[in-house]
Order: C-alpha cells, then structure tokens, then sequence
C-alpha cells in the first residue's frame, strides 16, 4: 500500500513539474527594433528561462549582448543570469553562414505568462522585441490602421497630370501615429528637407509622445517638395506642401512581421505605412511594397560596385540609362495612378542623374572594390574616366531646366553637378578679381590713401588690362611650355587632340590670354589628373621654360605699400569674391550648362545663382546689400524675398548665439611648430583635450561638427577640452559667426602656422584631429571623421584613466 502511495506522489508529481514547464516555438511579437534579431525558442522551466536566439549579421559587423539585458513581466525585470554561443558584454563576429546563435538564460517566470519583452539593455539602440507571445501564436494586442484610413489608400486615379511646382515659402505640418507605440521605443524623429534653392540639406526634428502620436512643423521652399522621414522604424520619402497637413500612419506590427529574419513567422509583404491630407494619393502608392521594392531594386549598391567595375565613362553612361529604362518599364506594370507613375519616373530619373554626375566616384570605386584597394591604398593600372560634353548630354535627357524636377528630393544635389560639370572640361582656371571688381572699390570712396594706390596697381594689372606686348609675351612662353610637355611626355590620342587647341590658342592673335594660360594649364593637369605623372614631375619640367618677369607688371608698386597687398585682400575680401563669383558664373558655368540644355534660361539657372549667393549662409553669414541687388535681377521675385529673410535669420542667430556664450578667442601664440602646440596646450595641462583642425568653408568640418554635438556636450561636462583649430583661408567675419555657435576654445591661425601643424602630423586635409590625453601625450590622430561614437568611445577612456 505504501509502495502504491509512493507511486501516485511520484505521478503527481512529475505531472506538477511538467505543468510548470513550457516550451514556445518561434513565438510571435509585436514590435522588434531590429529585424536581424529574432527569438527562435523560449523555454520555461522551475529553475529558468531560456530564450533560443539567433543574429544575422555580416562577418564584417559585429555584435555584442549586454550583460544587463533582462526580459520584462509587466512592471518585472529578470536580469541575463548566463549565456551560451557568445561571452555577455564582448564583441562577436559571425561566420561565412552571416548568423551567430546564442542561448540567454533567466530566472523562471511563471509558466502562464501571456508575453514578456526582451529588452537588451535600456540604451536606444540596443536590441529590443516587445510583446513576445507565449500563449498564443496571433497576436492578442493587435493595432490596426483605422478602416477609414485604410480605404482612402486605394489607387484612385482621376486622369490628371502632377501640378507642376512653384517656389512658395511656408510650413508644412506632418502629423502622425506610430501603432503598438511603447514609450520605452526610441522616441527620435528626423526629417531631412533638401533645399534647392540654398542648395543644403535641413534637419527638423521631434519627438513620440507616450500614446504614439506626433507633430511637426517643417519650412518648404515650394509648393510640392519631397522630404526624407526618418526614424528607427521608418525611413520613406514623404511628400509635403505649404500651408497644408499631411498625416501618417505606421502599422509597427505589420512592419516587423514581415521585416524579421524568422521565415517560420514572417508574414506576406503588405502597405504598413498610411497617409490621409495632402499628397495622399501619392504618398500611398510610393510605399505600397511593390513600388517600394521596384524603386530600391534599380540602382542597388551591388550594381554600382560590381557591374560597372571596367567600365569607360560612356559605358557607364548606357548602363545607367538602361537601369532606368527597365525602372519605369516595371513602374508601368504596377497600375498606378497618371500622377503617381510621372512622380516616381522623375524620382527615377532624379537618381540616374546624380549617379550620372558622380561617375568618378562609382567607376573608381567599382575598380577598387574588384582590386580590394582601400581608398587609402595607392591607385595603380586605373584609367580614370573621360567625361567630356558628349557625356553630359545627360544633362539634358534628365530634364533638370524642368520645373518638374523640383518633385525630386535630389534635385538640389544635382543643381550642384551641373554648376561644376564644366571642371571636367577645364578642371583648372583662373580666379583672379576683375578690373570691374577694384574699379568698384575705387570708386566706393571707402578706401585709404595707400589702398586707393593699391587698388589702382591691382587694377592695372589685371589681364584685361595687360600691355599688348606683355601679352604677346606670355602666349609666346605658354607655347614653349605646350611644346615642351608634347616633346618630353607619353600622349595619348586625347592628350594630342588637347595640345592642338593649347598650340592653337598660343599662336592665335585674337585669343584672350586668360584663355591660352587656361588651356595650357589644363593640358598640363590633365597628366596629374589622371595619374601618369605627378605634380612635382611636370612642375620641374615646365620649370625649364624661362618667362621675362619683368615684362608681368604694366606698373610698378611703392615698396612701402608691398607689404599690405594681402591685408588689402583680406579686408575687402567679400567684395572681391562677389565679382569673381559672378564672372565664373556669367563666364564659364551658364555658358558651359546653356550649351548642354539648349537654353540659357530657366529654373537650372535661377537655382545655380542663387545657391552661389547662399553658400554663404552655412558659414552663418548674411548677404549683402550688393548681393541681394544681384539676386534681384532674376525674374521671379522669390529669390530675392526669400535670401533676404534668410539673411535676416541669421543675423538674428548670430547675436543670439553672441549672448549665449560658451566659446572661447584665444590670442594666437606668435610661435610656430611643436612650440605652438605646446603654447596652446598650455593652459589646459591635465586635462583631455581633442583638437579639431578645420575651416569654415569646409563642410564635411561643419556636417561633423554638427553630428558631434550632443556628444560633445555630456563630454564637456566631465572635463574633456575642445579645441579648434583655423587659419586664415576661414574669412574674420565668417570664423567669428560660426564660432559663435561652437563651444569651446579657438584659435585663428597664420597660414604657415597652420600648415606646420598639419605637416608635423601627417594631414592630408580637414577635417582632422588630434586627442591628447592627461599625461600630454597623442593617443588619436586621424584626417576625417571617423563618426560620434568612435570618438566618444576613445575620449571616454582618457577620462577613465
């Protein structure tokens, strides 16, 4: 009997153990901040819970699991106790399969739990899958899009073309709602508006409140214009206007579904992303899967690293073309709507034509990629492409003198492209002031006794202006250099076709000199350009060839004035480079771009000029009356009231940020090499300091400067010193705006201060940077941004040490 009892407890009790036990295979989920990492099994015993996970990732890219990772019950935290597969904490690379499996280990939760969260940590980027089912193979939480919103979304066409767009100054406003919204998601919102007519990208920003939703006001420049919306989960092209709302919708659940690795789970590609208000229609059908897919499909990262690896410029020039023609004819097939199909073909076209335009680059790095050469490694057995005018016939097939290219988030990039599309056929010229440019000056009253004789010097001395026998010299000397270059050097047939135009010029009695040392200047870079002999080769070489310098001055000046000649420059500097601005391009740029368009007139070259004017507003500097009366001058009055209030914009920045303060005008030590850069860091002995070289008219110094500065800030709380260092080629006037805006501890220096430093450590260029740690000794240094993280991460150390 008791033998009978013992069994019964023993049976009982096994059934017990089981009934605690629970086994959940490829569970369903709510919402994963990353469609790489997926759950592939949970397992619930008395003693623990274990999550059976797997990564995809690339050899290349690691991963790593935190050691506070934990899953979540309700309000219930159950921190990792161990893990298998991978060390907690330590940085894993996957294998040749691009997968790393990995089991965590947590304490038992109760076998009955509806769902837990699998939370890798609280930072925002870290792994997170919420709502983890393990009752139910559906989702019991589901979100959906409201049915009214959902129907508005299907294709309705009423026949009619897309508007064609107008320069209109106003905010949109882009409400939305992300669904299945936990406030522990990343809450950041980013859209990026690229400007046309300033020729930047704007970044506004906001951020999810708790139940989801979110609103924000974004500056447009014309009636329809494409902005990027981007997030952690959504990153989509959105169509806004002026004056009118546009609402989002983001089905989060259907999202992950069918963006997770895990195929036992995955669901069938469906629109997760709605929009009703203004563009609706458009907006709907561009992220409707198939137009998705179609459009990303067409220019692939593959195709341009691995298929045009090889190629002559025109060959890359027919494969482009013939992506596209294979885009728009799947477009085609997808029924949409009249306005959606022009829409996405300009969308198309806008992208064939700014990788037309950076052929350079894709071709170059498509022989480095087939070589494995690094973009550091030397460059040997590449012929780089010959872009010529029978290339950029492009320009005129892509249709960017049509108003309609202003639907096209890349159009202010491409703007761009043809304004230096004429370097390719004459990459070298000459910038020298005008005589019309000192005249202005002379006339202006402003100047000194001493300037005006300057000025006048100056004035005389310009090409215009030279002697008919000192011109007639200098074509004589550049003859004898063409001549030389084709005697001594290996020409191809290119190289000769080139000479003859140089000669040509050289022995032309009606050529303009300016011309004929262009010409000769370009043929010779034209070896440096494409690698067959170097600068310093052809520099010696042409050294050779004696000119009478004596014959190079129309008159001469006082030696008491010698001396200020460049104080001179850089005092009226602004005024100097506005004429040279507008003769490069009246000059050379319209004449180039109107001779590939067939046109000089039109939205191409209103937009040229007024980006040429705006440059100067990302050195936070506002244009000048003379500028604006430029600006006037073209047909529609937009440009000028709208780069007037921008000036106005940031003059008021300006002074705002004067009274905010934070930054630092060091007087510059008169001394020069490692002894400067031990006066500067004098007065921050001990301390962590990085150094970052860099000038106001470089942008990849200002875009880093700009992604660095939240780090910065909780940097600069514990201890780290930020200092910059400029020189003279950064304008007085622009450095002491931007600088305002940049916390920490400046220095301007001379020329030949700054070229020292940059020598002593090996720069290429700027943006560079140096970190010395507490000891004063160099632990970083590096030409480019390598990104915040990277040296947060390093400054981070220092501190802890």
């Amino acid at each position: 009997m008791k033998n009978l009892i013992l069994f019964i407890c023993i049976v009982f009790t096994s059934i017990g153990v089981k009934s605690q036990e629970k086994v959940v295979e490829n569970p369903s989920f709510s919402v994963a901040s990353h469609n790489n990492v997926i759950i592939e099994k949970v397992e619930i015993t008395p003693q623990s819970t274990k999550l059976h996970m797997m990564m995809m990732h690339s050899p290349r890219h690691w991963m790593r699991i935190s050691s506070e990772t934990y899953i979540r019950v309700g309000d219930s935290k159950f921190i990792v106790l161990s893990s298998e597969g991978i060390e907690l904490d330590k940085e894993v690379f996957s294998d040749q399969t691009n997968k790393t499996y990995f089991v965590l280990t947590f304490p038992s939760i109760d076998p009955k739990t509806e769902r837990i969260d699998f939370i890798e940590s609280d930072c925002e980027d870290c792994f997170k899958i919420w709502g983890v089912e393990l009752q139910s193979k559906n989702l019991t939480d589901r979100q959906d899009v409201p049915a009214h919103i959902r129907k508005q979304a299907k294709v309705k066409d009423d026949g009619k073309p897309l508007e064609i767009p107008a320069f209109k100054s106003g905010k949109a406003l882009l409400k939305g709602k992300f669904l299945a919204f936990r406030t522990d998601m990343n809450r950041g919102i980013d859209v990026y508006v690229n400007n046309p007519v300033v020729g930047t990208q704007e970044e506004y920003n906001t951020k999810i409140k708790d139940d989801g939703t979110f609103e924000l006001e974004i500056p447009l420049v014309t009636t329809f214009q494409s902005v990027l919306f981007r997030n952690q989960f959504v990153s989509d092209n959105i169509l806004l206007s002026p004056g009118k709302e546009t609402s989002i919708y983001v089905d989060m659940q259907q999202m992950s579904s069918q963006k997770t690795v895990n195929g036992a789970i995955k669901r069938p590609d469906k629109q997760f992303v709605f929009f009703e208000g203004a563009n609706a229609e458009i907006n709907n059908q561009m992220l409707l899967p198939e137009v998705t897919k179609c459009m990303e499909g067409v220019f692939t990262q593959n195709k341009l690293t691995n298929e045009v690896a090889g190629m002559t410029a025109l060959q890359y020039k027919a494969y482009i073309l013939g992506e596209l023609d294979k885009g728009v004819s799947s477009l085609a097939s997808l029924g949409l709507s009249q306005k959606v199909q022009q829409f996405a073909g300009i969308r198309l076209r806008g992208m064939a034509c700014y990788y037309l335009m950076s052929a350079d680059y894709y071709l170059e790095n498509a022989y480095r990629t087939a070589n494995k050469l690094n973009w550091d490694a030397p460059l040997t057995g590449y012929k780089a492409p010959i872009i010529n005018k029978e290339y950029y016939s492009l320009v005129k097939e892509m249709g960017v003198n049509n108003a309609l290219s202003l639907y096209d988030n890349m159009y202010y990039n491409n703007i761009n492209s043809c304004k230096y599309a004429v370097h390719h056929s004459k990459p070298v010229t000459l910038s020298d002031p005008p005589a019309e440019a000192y005249q202005k000056l002379i006339d202006s009253g402003q100047l000194t006794a001493e300037e005006l004789v300057i000025a006048q010097f100056l004035k005389k001395n310009c090409m215009e202006n030279w002697s008919k026998e000192l011109v007639a010299s200098r074509k004589l000397y550049e003859a004898n250099v063409v001549q030389l270059l084709i005697d001594s050097l290996s020409l191809t047939k290119e190289d000769s076709v080139a000479a003859q135009k140089a000669m040509g010029l050289c022995l032309s009695p009606e050529s303009k000199i300016k011309d004929v040392i262009e010409e000769r200047v370009n043929f010779q870079a034209a070896f440096a350009i494409s690698k067959r002999y170097t600068n310093d080769y052809l520099d010696k070489l042409v050294s050779q060839v004696v000119f009478n310098q004596g014959l190079a001055q129309n008159d001469t000046l006082p030696q008491s004035a010698v001396a200020n000649v460049q104080p001179f420059y850089n005092k009226y500097k602004d005024q100097l480079e506005l004429f040279k601005m507008m003769q490069a391009l009246n000059e050379r740029i319209k004449p180039f771009v109107a001779d590939l368009v067939g046109s000089s007139e039109g939205i191409l070259f209103d937009l040229m000029t007024a980006q040429s004017f705006a440059g100067k507003f990302q050195e936070f500097t506002p244009l000048t009356e003379e500028e604006l009366n430029f600006v006037s001058e073209l047909k529609d009055p937009f440009f000028y009231t709208y780069l007037s209030d921008k000036s106005k914009e940031i003059v008021a920045i300006n002074e705002k940020n004067k009274l905010k303060g934070g930054y630092t005008i060091h007087e510059v030590p008169q001394t020069k090499g490692e002894q400067l850069l031990a006066d500067i860091m004098k007065p921050f002995e001990g301390k962590v300091v990085m150094i970052d070289f860099w000038a106001t008219w470089c942008s990849p110094c200002r875009s880093a400067i700009k992604s660095f500065e939240e780090a910065k800030k909780a940097l600069k709380e514990k201890g780290v010193v930020f200092v910059y260092l400029t020189d003279e080629s950064s304008p007085i006037n622009a450095w002491q705006n931007m600088i305002s805006n940049i916390p920490g501890e400046h220095y301007r220096l001379t020329p030949s201060q700054f070229d020292e430093l940059k020598k002593k450590f090996n720069y290429r260029g700027v943006p560079s940077y140096l970190i010395i740690n507490k000891k004063g000794e160099q632990v970083y240094s590096k030409t480019g941004f390598e990104g915040s993280s990277v040296i947060t991460n390093i400054l981070k150390n220092e501190l802890n040490k």
